[in-house]
């Protein structure tokens, strides 16, 4: 693996780590879940693009990366929930929109988040 790939997933990999620790806080930071679920999901679906010769764009927007991926891979993730992320992410960066994610939605998206590491992580063996 390039080390440019490396590098994304190791960053991607250091927000899934926040994540375990926020799950495990009392209260639980359920926005803070969301956002770094929100930008693992972004990272790992960065590296397996850059691997595929995928030119790098400053981009958050998830689906349209999912949209490149899939060129690539099927995933078999519920692109309901991946908007849903993708909207809350935003919110969280505009407080006139700001939605307070609550426990099923932070679950939700940590779960499709951990779904997505495994996947992407299995396609570089």
């Amino acid at each position: 693996m390039k080390k440019a790939i490396y590098d994304w997933i190791k960053v991607a990999d250091n927000d899934m780590n926040i994540n375990k620790s926020l799950l495990k806080d009392d209260p639980i930071q359920f926005a803070g879940v969301v956002f770094h679920s929100q930008q693992a999901i972004e990272k790992y679906f960065k590296a397996f693009l850059l691997d595929k010769g995928w030119n790098l764009q400053k981009t958050h927007d998830l689906t349209n990366l999912y949209g490149e991926v899939q060129k690539y891979i099927d995933l078999e993730i519920d692109l309901n929930v991946l908007i849903d992320i993708d909207n809350m992410y935003l919110d969280a960066r505009y407080p006139d929109n700001y939605h307070d994610p609550n426990e099923e939605e932070a679950k939700k998206s940590y779960e499709l988040a951990e779904k997505i590491e495994k996947k992407i992580k299995d396609s570089f063996k």
